[in-house]
């Protein structure tokens, strides 16, 4: 799973996360916030974003997060 987003990484600000698979096919979508002292994403799933299923809340390191 890839994790995109277009918005700058800042503490407390919300970030909009695209996950996509290998194939490029959206597979989730979230609100995400950094923290900078553990270089982690706590991804939430977004509103609306029960058209992907089922989504929990995901933990991820920072540098698996792609600016598009």
């Amino acid at each position: 799973m890839t994790y995109y987003t277009s918005s700058d990484m800042r503490p407390g600000k919300p970030l909009r996360v695209i996950a996509k698979d290998n194939e490029g096919i959206p597979r989730g979508e979230y609100v995400g916030y950094w923290r900078p002292e553990s270089r982690t994403v706590t991804l939430y799933p977004a509103k609306r974003s029960w058209i992907y299923g089922r989504l929990g809340k995901v933990t991820i390191a920072d540098g698996l997060l792609r600016r598009v």
